[in-house]
């Protein structure tokens, strides 16, 4: 079971068929391409475009679906007549769901991909296909129709539903904010919070987000609402693949969870050092000890790994009270976001009772220390005191190994040792207690 799509090549990565394959990757089907034409762009401007024979098209049509079970189709650059009748007449007798991306212009710089004498053969796929998803400029061309407001795109739709599209997706219209309008039996709009100035790649990327979400059976209107906050959140995540326009990024919500699972992996194995250690129970503080380790870029307590209830001393023996979860201590997510708004590879801290001596055993033991005074923060609780605490304790832009608060009335003194991950963090905190118990005899 595959999706294929049929779309020209972008050597930048940054779309066409590789954008496409990159979206059906992190959707999670099988993809299968075949080339229309060969572009030479980039982020900044679109050199030429060769079209790929029409005998070469068809040939590649014919190996894909002779061997593979294609559960949708998505159509792309194919603004070229012989391209375009080609597509047309292999595809008119296939019970596949097609999605069209009807590619006029690159998004770099608005050079043609398109020849008008495509338009007629273009419209017949139209009458083709699933769903059409022209932005505001290629439905004016497909129509007639000048689409200026999400009025506008509605009269565009109902006209490429009478051509037989049985549903589209107009996407783009920019009037102060950048709107999406859906028709088919019924319509919504979607409203987008970007910035504008472009990103390669999102025609190419909803397109075939709502293609790969058909192959897995969802209806028009639910592919059309997944695909757009697919495309919304890749867009967020847009990096500077060039010395142009930002390309989107769809793989970035897969990196993240994929992440996110690796951090509760990490914490778990420290929190199992922990608890197979009774030497650590003498120095769980009153109110606990948590661990907490972020993602790479952590950004609220939500992206930090925490202990549910935290770690009590079971009479001698450190045991946790919950599960490991994002969000499950606000204290300690502070203390290490603190700590990585100056040093970002400082993604764990661990937190322990602070006894007299234990600042010699940190020094002892190899470890930098700092310090901060509760008594000495500017406005207290206007900013957050470990907010503010763990920045003062940095010095010369570096955050010590271990950070000792000295506490204040109702606040037991602690001290957070931190590390690059979580069995990083535990581990440098098992140095200093041994090192602790060492000197102590």
């Amino acid at each position: 079971m595959a999706v294929l799509t049929i779309a020209g090549s972008s050597p930048d990565g940054g779309a066409g068929v590789q954008m496409d394959l990159k979206v059906f990757d992190a959707i999670g089907v099988v993809g299968a391409s075949v080339i229309t034409a060969v572009t030479s762009q980039n982020t900044k401007e679109t050199k030429g475009y060769w079209w790929v024979p029409p005998e070469a098209v068809k040939s590649q049509l014919s190996a894909v679906f002779s061997d593979m079970d294609i559960k949708a189709v998505k159509i792309g650059m194919s603004g070229n007549h012989e391209t375009a009748k080609a597509l047309y007449d292999y595809l008119k007798g296939k019970k596949v769901p097609i999605v069209l991306d009807p590619v006029m212009s690159a998004q770099s710089d608005g050079g043609s991909l398109f020849e008008k004498g495509a338009l007629p053969f273009l419209k017949k796929l139209v009458s083709i296909s699933e769903i059409v998803v022209p932005n505001a400029e290629e439905c004016e061309a497909l129509t007639g129709v000048e689409v200026k407001t999400a009025a506008d795109a509605e009269e565009a739709a109902d006209k490429l539903l009478s051509m037989g599209a049985k549903a589209v997706l107009v996407t783009g219209i920019r009037t102060g904010v950048v709107s999406d309008v859906f028709k088919s039996d019924f319509k919504f709009t979607y409203t987008k919070q970007i910035k504008l100035g472009g990103t390669k790649g999102g025609g190419c990327a909803i397109s075939s987000a709502i293609a790969a979400l058909i192959s897995l059976g969802m209806s028009a209107p639910s592919a059309v609402e997944y695909a757009e906050g697919f495309v919304d959140a890749s867009i967020a995540h847009k990096k500077k693949i060039g010395k142009g326009i930002e390309s989107l990024d769809p793989l970035s919500t897969l990196r993240k969870d994929a992440e996110r699972y690796a951090v509760l992996c990490n914490i778990k194995a420290a929190l199992a050092m922990i608890e197979s250690h009774n030497e650590f129970a003498p120095f769980i503080p009153q109110i606990g000890s948590n661990l907490a380790y972020a993602i790479r870029d952590a950004k609220t307590p939500h992206d930090v790994a925490g202990i549910v209830g935290r770690v009590r001393d079971a009479m001698g023996i450190p045991k946790s009270l919950g599960n490991v979860e994002f969000g499950a201590s606000s204290h300690m997510a502070r203390v290490v976001l603190s700590a990585m708004s100056v040093n970002p590879e400082i993604r764990s801290s661990v937190n322990i009772a602070s006894p007299p001596g234990l600042e010699s055993a940190c020094k002892k033991a190899g470890f930098t220390s700092g310090h901060f005074d509760r008594k000495g923060e500017p406005k207290p609780g206007k900013n957050g005191t470990m907010e503010w605490g763990i920045r003062h304790a940095a010095k010369k832009g570096k955050v010590p190994d271990v950070v000792f608060d000295s506490g204040a009335y109702g606040k037991e003194p602690c001290a957070f040792v931190f590390g690059n991950d979580a069995i990083g963090a535990v581990t440098n905190a098992l140095k200093i207690i041994a090192t602790s118990y060492k000197y102590a005899k």
